[in-house]
């Protein structure tokens, strides 16, 4: 019990302060322990870090296979669109969204190539998740995309490029950015 509220008390310090910004010392006052007391748990900051951050990417595998599983019951269009929105609202709203984003764009320099070691296997497993819907969709002819996986890597870099806005200007700019980025993005790949 105490091992997961010290991880949810890091999550938090981690996704407001960065791993730079967080000490064990907030931490165990946080779960109302001593400093101490967190090495029976975790060997240090680094392994509390990569504990979260690796839980944090797994949930948010997770529910994207959730929304891929579920997006059958709507077309191609709402479905690719409410998954940018809901990731915009996921991000901002989520503390475990938060701490990853922020994590996969400002990642501690020490750990640098471990956390984009760890950002493009996200990237792939999500590109392997969509590949499949964009490649029914051109199936369907609903698209008129040549490739799926290229479909699918263009959608992803909308996404990022949003995700990245979120950052950067928070809800309202990554809500302007959606609404003028996509219909260009839909324009492109439909018949």
């Amino acid at each position: 019990m105490t091992a997961t509220r010290i991880k949810e008390a890091a999550l938090a310090r981690f996704a407001q302060f960065g791993y730079e910004g967080t000490s064990l010392s907030d931490i165990a006052h946080d779960v109302g322990i001593k400093k101490p007391s967190l090495y029976s748990h975790f060997t240090g900051k680094e392994q509390l870090y990569f504990v979260c951050l690796d839980a944090s990417l797994e949930r948010d595998l997770d529910y994207l296979r959730s929304c891929v599983a579920a997006h059958e019951d709507k077309s191609l269009s709402s479905f690719l669109y409410e998954l940018l929105e809901s990731y915009g609202r996921r991000f901002y709203e989520n503390v475990e969204a938060m701490f990853w984003l922020r994590s996969l764009f400002f990642p501690p320099a020490a750990f640098k190539d471990r956390i984009v070691e760890k950002a493009n296997h996200y990237v792939e497993e999500a590109g392997h998740l969509l590949t499949p819907v964009f490649a029914e969709a051109i199936e369907k002819k609903t698209i008129t995309a040549e490739n799926a996986e290229m479909a699918a890597a263009a959608y992803l870099c909308l996404f990022d490029g949003l995700m990245i806005e979120l950052q950067y200007s928070g809800p309202d700019g990554f809500q302007k950015r959606l609404h003028a980025a996509w219909p260009i993005f839909w324009r492109g790949i439909h018949i």
